[in-house]
């Protein structure tokens, strides 16, 4: 088995396998860092679903690579033992845009938890012969960035924080703790803050869709709750990113799910 040095993916453990052409899979460890209380993070979830679906659509684009523009997935809660696969394999690529499907379950299992899509954009990478040098049947473990922390928002440093108008918000800090090798924030920090909004407001997410509008250079990105929607026990929170050197938007989320006592402890631990 290879290695490749990921600060990110490392401290999900990550591990990616070529299954075809243009397909991987990627193992995610069921590891406490990766469960709480026989739940799996969401982040956790969203870190493997944008690895995935990124191999999947950059070893069509080879030269070229590609980076994440949007996510979107929808899972059926559930008890999970052991560690769970995301399938990617690519739909369709075009000249600027790529579309991977992902799918979510037991290794071995026709039966999905979550399924989904992740849309890319074309860009030139420097570090696509790692993963396109591998064959169909070859393994890469994601290593580095190891962690004792409990949970992901404390080994991203995520800290609670004051947002625009004086809104609740959470931050994270883009550093080489948290960025991938484009040196901008890593699409998995989206996830990692979800995931503490919705433990915070007690909701257990179902469905999930992240739209990338720009990056997150360097500074501080912060996340917060900026309209919502509630009907019985269901609700809907859109969710803004803000970073970089103009405090622009840079991530546009929208979460759903049911009101729940017992997801206000998943991302505390």
């Amino acid at each position: 088995m290879k290695t490749w040095e990921d600060p990110v993916g490392g401290r999900f453990g990550l591990v990616v396998t070529r299954t075809e052409e243009h397909g991987a899979t990627v193992r995610l460890p069921g590891s406490a860092f990766n469960r709480h209380d026989g739940q799996w993070r969401l982040s956790s979830c969203l870190a493997a679903v944008d690895v995935a679906g990124g191999v999947s659509t950059g070893l069509a684009a080879f030269p070229q690579w590609t980076l994440t523009a949007d996510i979107e997935l929808h899972r059926v809660p559930a008890p999970v033992a052991g560690p769970i696969d995301v399938v990617g394999r690519l739909v369709k690529h075009g000249r600027r845009l790529s579309l991977a499907r992902v799918t979510l379950g037991h290794p071995g299992s026709a039966t999905p938890m979550a399924l989904g899509h992740v849309n890319h954009v074309m860009t030139t990478p420097p570090f696509a012969p790692a993963f396109s040098a591998l064959p169909i049947g070859g393994v890469l473990a994601l290593t580095g960035g190891a962690t004792d922390d409990a949970t992901p928002a404390e080994a991203f440093g995520l800290v609670h924080a004051e947002g625009r108008e004086g809104r609740r918000a959470v931050r994270i800090e883009c550093d080489d703790s948290t960025s991938n090798f484009y040196g901008v924030l890593h699409g998995a920090m989206t996830g990692v803050m979800v995931e503490e909004i919705a433990a915070r407001e007690g909701i257990r997410v179902d469905d999930v869709a992240i739209r990338f509008l720009r990056s997150v250079a360097k500074g501080p990105a912060t996340a917060e709750v900026v309209d919502r929607l509630t009907r019985g026990e269901r609700e809907v929170l859109c969710i803004e990113v803000v970073g970089g050197e103009e405090s622009a938007v840079a991530t546009r989320v929208t979460v759903s799910g049911v009101r729940t006592e017992e997801g206000a402890a998943i991302t505390h631990g």
